[in-house]
């Protein structure tokens, strides 16, 4: 890495986004803390970005990440393959058809649609121009907007690539958490903020059961690793407001 993590968020804005990202992913991003951290009203367009990519596109999640996870493995970015991945736990996307992108001519794994859509994409990311038998073959299955969309993925995932590849910026376990936060609830396969609280019994990571009464939660991952609240003031001292509002209220339904 050419540049050295900025330590301290510098704005207001930088400071709730890296609360975020550690509820999400565990850590801040390298991205956010060389790239962001930096030029603070980058925090802006990722926000903006990330909101178009979750909430503004029409496209299914699975075809959006084969989209752009295959884009960054042609640009060789190593970051973005991996928070691509972290992104389909989050999304409670399939990972198989993420991990056979290497093999995606001779996979059976894929459909006609989502061959579509990649061919797209990987013309367009090599040449920046798309023949008419490749721009037909979308058509068949895809709407105006979605292939508007697949462009749109394919730009926004070329300029997340090309921020972090010259800073030489590389994966930084962000699929490595969401895994093992994503495998919290060995009882249900939740995450550790199990939303079907409460069980009749909680697994931890090691396989020990945990009764579940009306104050005692136990979770599998750090930050609550091994521990066991038995009050409700434990409880409000040691989780976010969504949370323990959520305890909360499940607790005065039992």
């Amino acid at each position: 890495m050419r540049l050295e993590p900025v330590d301290r968020p510098p704005t207001l804005k930088a400071r709730i986004a890296a609360w975020m990202m550690k509820r999400q992913l565990g850590k801040v991003i390298t991205p956010a803390r060389v790239i962001y951290d930096r030029v603070p009203r980058m925090y802006d367009v990722g926000y903006a970005l990330v909101k178009l990519q979750q909430r503004g596109l029409a496209l299914d999640p699975t075809t959006r990440l084969l989209v752009t996870s295959w884009v960054a493995m042609q640009n060789h970015c190593s970051f973005c393959v991996d928070i691509a991945r972290a992104a389909a736990l989050i999304e409670h996307v399939g990972l198989e058809k993420l991990n056979a992108l290497p093999e995606l001519r001779s996979s059976p794994l894929f459909d006609e649609r989502e061959r579509a859509a990649l061919a797209f994409a990987d013309q367009a990311n090599r040449s920046l121009t798309v023949s008419d038998e490749t721009f037909e073959r979308a058509r068949k299955h895809f709407s105006e907007r979605e292939v508007t969309e697949i462009v749109i993925l394919g730009a926004v995932e070329n300029f997340y690539n090309r921020l972090n590849i010259p800073l030489e910026i590389e994966e930084d376990g962000a699929y490595a958490f969401r895994y093992s936060w994503n495998e919290g609830c060995t009882n249900c396969g939740a995450d550790i903020f199990c939303r079907s609280y409460p069980h009749e019994a909680h697994k931890n990571v090691s396989g020990t059961v945990q009764p579940v009464g009306r104050w005692e939660l136990a979770f599998a991952h750090e930050p609550w690793a091994g521990m066991t609240f038995n009050s409700g003031s434990d409880l409000l001292l040691s989780m976010p407001w969504r949370e323990w509002t959520w305890r909360l209220y499940m607790a005065r339904k039992s």
